[in-house]
């Protein structure tokens, strides 16, 4: 039996020396006042105590396994937002490292400037970045032509977003 000690025979002894013990301190105390009442059951009764504290002792909980993290799945389960999650993953692995940062989170974010750039001022960030660098504001515009040193923080990752916004 997996999850379950057995108990020794220690403990199921317990059942022959320990009931006689409350049962005959409880009949003396009710018998002291008056009250009669039926030792048999009174034993029964804590004969039951004594075996289920003894089995529940028994018992052994097993570790929590958690549920293994399968991106492939929580993009199907979770198909309107696939790509946040995706994106999310990539974020979390280039946290700490500069160059994955700048291949994968710089790259994105010079995609969606230049997009934006291009919807609401009609000038190509690629092809002309002198025209594009009035329209945008200082951060965007060097994050857009240099290569990022390290990874932005979340305040600064909230004040470029903002900035993206306002474009």
């Amino acid at each position: 039996m997996n999850g379950f000690a057995r108990p020794t025979w220690a403990q199921w002894s317990a059942l022959v020396w320990f009931p006689p013990i409350p049962t005959g301190l409880l009949y003396l105390g009710y018998w002291s006042q008056g009250v009669g009442i039926s030792v048999w059951q009174v034993w029964v009764l804590f004969v039951a105590a004594v075996a289920a504290f003894i089995l529940v002792r028994g018992l052994r909980s097993e570790p929590a396994r958690l549920p293994e993290v399968n991106s492939a799945l929580s993009m199907i389960v979770d198909r309107p937002f696939a790509e946040v999650n995706r994106w999310e993953d990539r974020l979390s692995w280039s946290e700490d490292d500069a160059e994955r940062y700048r291949l994968t989170v710089q790259r994105r974010l010079v995609d969606l400037i230049a997009e934006r750039v291009r919807l609401r001022h009609g000038v190509d960030l690629r092809a002309d970045p002198e025209r594009a660098r009035p329209v945008l504001p200082a951060v965007l515009f060097q994050i857009a032509t240099a290569p990022l040193s390290r990874p932005l923080n979340m305040s600064e990752m909230d004040y470029v977003v903002r900035c993206m916004e306002e474009i």
